[in-house]
């Protein structure tokens, strides 16, 4: 790609992603409309719903990240950084999805999200370990308990955690 397109492409990028992004949770609200209801506030829509809505919020904060960087010049710095970044994700929920069936989704969401914060920890920055490591094993279980033990009652893989 020569030099002008990728200008472009980084100028327009949030824009694009934001069109995208707003095509995806339109679709996603008419298929959840579809769903039936069935019984009180927490029927089969709830969940989809909220995910929708958190779809939604971002996909405005999208738009507002273009408006706001609109006026400014596509430069050509930290595009390596964020093609590794985007690189070492994608690989984290392969990662992921796959070690969930055997190590469970607690074990594999805490490992999951401590590493994610490193990889999102930006560069010169002083990597918090620990702090990483709380935020990611207390989130996980804070998930596992609200998708396990709530109306939703979800069963999520449990891996080595059978008696849970």
């Amino acid at each position: 790609m020569n030099s002008k397109n990728s200008l472009f492409m980084k100028k327009y990028n949030d824009l694009v992603f934001g069109l995208i992004m707003l095509a995806i949770a339109a679709g996603y609200l008419i298929l959840t409309l579809q769903i039936p209801i069935t019984g009180g506030m927490f029927n089969g829509r709830f969940f989809p719903l909220i995910i929708d809505l958190i779809m939604f919020l971002l996909t405005a904060f999208q738009f507002g990240a273009y408006f706001k960087n609109k006026g400014r010049e596509a430069s050509e710095s930290g595009g390596e950084k964020d093609g590794k970044t985007v690189f070492y994700t994608v690989a984290l929920i392969v990662a992921y999805i796959a070690l969930m069936q055997y190590i469970g989704f607690v074990l594999s969401t805490t490992l999951y999200l401590f590493l994610q914060f490193i990889v999102m920890t930006p560069a010169g920055k002083k990597i918090g370990y620990v702090k990483y490591v709380v935020i990611a094993a207390v989130s996980s279980v804070a998930i596992y308990l609200v998708f396990r033990y709530t109306e939703l009652n979800v069963m999520l893989p449990q891996g080595i955690f059978t008696m849970i």
